[in-house]
């Protein structure tokens, strides 16, 4: 007995064959696809989170460069976490029209934390981002106070409240980034 199918069939099993190696395509690259989708996502909200500088000449703490900068790192590797920040820094900034001085020491500062990120997030990405984040925000405070003498008021609100922001943040996010990775 022969099996004979018809067109609508053959096309039925053609569709079918084309689905799964679709489907075989982007099971396989799904984590790339995502993290690369995630990634373009950390890099326009971390260049839009400080966009409210623009019009309030308060230092509130909040901003999302530094949660970016360390969840990109740790997925993309210290290159790429270190041009995220750079790009992220540089367009908040003109955004916020505060082009100056500190823009370069915070360059900095992200820059030791991509660095020093290899060293500090080997088995809990949550325990690493927030000695990073700790680490970042003394040492910005501390330049902003010393070297720049700012007012020690802003240090008191922004330095607990980016600290707090960050460790809701790695909370909420550290085990979708680890699957990621």
């Amino acid at each position: 007995m022969q099996l004979k199918l018809s067109r609508g069939d053959i096309r039925l099993v053609k569709q079918l064959l084309i689905f799964v190696i679709i489907a075989f395509i982007i099971f396989l690259f799904f984590r790339k696809f995502t993290q690369v989708f995630v990634s373009v996502i950390l890099i326009i909200i971390g260049s839009l989170s400080t966009l409210y500088k623009r019009f309030v000449n308060v230092s509130t703490g909040f901003e999302l460069i530094t949660f970016s900068t360390i969840a990109l790192t740790y997925l993309n590797g210290i290159g790429f976490g270190i041009a995220a920040a750079i790009i992220m820094v540089v367009i908040a900034a003109i955004l916020t029209n505060r082009v100056c001085v500190p823009m370069f020491v915070q360059l900095g500062a992200y820059i030791l934390i991509c660095l020093l990120s290899k060293l500090l997030m080997g088995s809990s990405l949550f325990i690493g981002a927030m000695i990073l984040v700790v680490i970042f925000n003394l040492l910005i405070h501390f330049c902003y106070l010393f070297l720049f003498r700012f007012s020690p008021v802003n240090s008191l609100i922004s330095l607990p409240a980016n600290i707090f922001l960050n460790f809701l943040l790695f909370r909420g996010f550290s085990g979708f980034f680890m699957g990621l990775k």
